[in-house]
């Protein structure tokens, strides 16, 4: 079994410190709903989100949406042998059932996190806790827990996901930066699968084909 855990995901709703702003404000009549209610997204929002610290990096649930739609069409998950996690920067823990199929349209994928995040609670297939990376990672009690990193050691993949074992593989649902979660600290390898740093989405494929075709 493998668990795959996209952690630190800048996937949030517009802080109130710039909720007023007017190109946020101006989104939300045009949605028809508060401007708190709306997941934010640097696509729209990039000149408020100056305002923001770590503005640079957030409001990316792109990311997520796109690892979600890879992972749960995989093999893995359709045979039962992989449970997905997105864990956000607010430590927001979404388990995520096998059988959920991810909104292949973007918005509607962010209208459906929006709803989760504002009720604070989850569907049939898609759970809601808040719950931060360390008791999330803890609780799965993995044999192994890998994490991807560019600075990590460069490994064939292959080597380290050994049959038989319980993996936890934590992937940034970030476009730069580090992790904010002690992923260092959670982590029994820190890895890298390529000479420079590859695209969540591209990491979760790699991870995805190399636990496949592991002991082979």
């Amino acid at each position: 079994m493998i668990h795959l855990i996209l952690a630190d995901c800048e996937i949030e709703l517009v802080p109130r410190e710039i909720a007023e702003h007017p190109l946020i404000a101006r989104r939300a009549r045009r949605r028809g709903k508060g401007a708190e209610g709306l997941l934010l997204d640097s696509n729209f929002d990039h000149r408020a989100m100056r305002r923001l610290p770590e503005g640079n990096r957030r409001g990316r649930p792109d990311i997520a949406h796109v690892c979600l739609l890879n992972a749960l069409d995989s093999i893995p998950s359709r045979d039962g042998e992989m449970r997905t996690y997105l864990h956000t920067r607010d430590d927001i823990v979404m388990r995520i059932a096998p059988e959920t199929r991810i909104p292949r349209s973007q918005n509607r994928f962010y209208g459906l996190m929006e709803s989760i995040i504002s009720r604070e609670r989850g569907t049939d297939l898609i759970g809601f806790e808040r719950m931060d990376l360390r008791t999330l990672v803890e609780g799965l009690k993995p044999d192994t827990v890998i994490a991807f990193s560019p600075h990590g050691e460069t490994v064939d993949l292959g080597s380290v996901m050994k049959e038989g074992r319980e993996i936890a593989a934590i992937v940034g649902g970030f476009p730069r930066g580090e992790f904010r979660s002690p992923v260092s600290e959670l982590a029994d390898s820190l890895v890298s699968i390529y000479g420079t740093s590859l695209d969540a989405w591209t990491v979760v494929g790699e991870i995805i084909c190399r636990y496949r075709t592991r002991g082979e």
